[in-house]
């Protein structure tokens, strides 16, 4: 790997979290390494790492440097042949890249898991049990008129309907089995998916029928008995381009019996922010400030014990559960992501992002 290529994995001393999340990506990694201005090696930085920092509080401006690992397994140049030691290291640590180090600590390169394994690099992700939970019922009132002809699910995006292109996602990370929950134009929804063309992409689709709008989760209860592993949870207008593997393994994890993707999102109010004291009189002015939150993307993991809170042929709104969990004390975790990676397609200025974003990438 020449140095073009690995200089990819590595990243300054300094950087912001937010940085951190964008290159990670960029480099379609798990693992980025620390260095200083001579590229001799710091520390590593995982995808968990800046997710952790992000939920504890951490600023997206925040340096790196108080979240890294100090102390990263590395292999050193002389070693850098040993293929059968350098496999079983991976495996025992599960880590898909490792730094390869000279005696004075420069990174001279990075060995990754597919220079090991070459014989896999055609290989794609390795089908999963785990069941994909699709809420598809919904009239898309925030589309409308499209909906009024149209299920939201079947409105195209890049010559496919919403719900394939959802579909399509987490059938490239190997969870080809899916649950679509309908009730809004549902004989259309079904007819599309009896084209075998269309159908036989996937392992298996089936569909439960709401005989009266559910809210945006009592429908689950219909899917329960099937759903006795590890399940993701899915708006059929909602599209994460994220590692669907990361985030069921960091759910798996977490111990949490939930957890929902949460997208950063920097919110910036365009006017000048008058800040006063108990007097009522100005102190300061903020010209066009920001603020970073996590919004909810409607995108989720899940364990069975999740469907002790869904009562039977019952409506019910996910916020609602969520507060009920909370209240009970659940382990409810977060799996931040990006701005640039969240398209919430169920509604017009979103829908033409989402649209002109898969245009570009043809």
């Amino acid at each position: 790997m020449s140095k073009k290529e690995y200089g990819k994995f590595l990243i300054p001393k300094g950087t912001t979290l937010l940085k951190a999340m964008e290159q990670l990506e960029n480099a379609a990694s798990r693992n980025l390494y620390v260095v200083d201005e001579n590229n001799c090696l710091q520390g590593s930085l995982s995808d968990g790492d800046i997710r952790r920092a992000l939920l504890n509080g951490a600023n997206m401006d925040a340096s790196i440097d108080a979240y890294m690992n100090k102390t990263p397994r590395f292999i050193e140049y002389i070693d850098r042949e040993k293929t059968k030691h350098i496999k079983a290291l991976m495996l025992e640590l599960n880590i898909e890249t490792i730094p390869v180090l000279d005696n004075n600590r420069v990174v001279v390169g990075i060995i990754t898991w597919i220079d090991l394994f070459s014989s896999h690099k055609a290989v794609a992700y390795q089908p999963k049990s785990n069941l994909v939970f699709i809420l598809a019922g919904g009239t898309g009132s925030r589309l409308d008129p499209f909906t009024r002809i149209l299920p939201k699910p079947l409105i195209p995006i890049d010559d496919q309907p919403i719900i394939e292109k959802i579909m399509d996602k987490f059938s490239f990370y190997g969870f080809d089995s899916f649950i679509l929950s309908l009730f809004y134009k549902s004989d259309m929804i079904r007819a599309y998916f009896s084209d075998k063309d269309v159908i036989r992409k996937y392992q298996t689709v089936n569909f439960i029928q709401e005989e009266f709008p559910l809210g945006t989760i009592g429908s689950i209860d219909f899917a329960r008995s099937k759903l006795t592993d590890s399940f993701f949870i899915s708006n059929a207008d909602i599209l994460i381009e994220a590692d669907l593997n990361s985030i069921l393994h960091y759910h798996q994890d977490s111990g949490a019996i939930l957890t929902a993707v949460g997208c950063v999102k920097n919110s910036v109010i365009p006017y000048g922010v008058l800040q006063t004291d108990e007097r009522g009189l100005l102190v300061n002015i903020r010209e066009k400030p920001s603020c970073k939150s996590i919004i909810n993307t409607g995108v989720y993991v899940a364990e069975p014990t999740f469907l002790s809170y869904i009562e039977a042929n019952t409506k019910q709104d996910m916020t609602d559960v969520l507060k009920s969990m909370l209240t009970a004390g659940e382990r409810i975790g977060v799996y931040p992501v990006l701005e640039e990676q969240w398209f919430d397609i169920g509604h017009w200025l979103e829908y033409e992002r989402t649209r002109k974003y898969f245009e570009l990438r043809k």
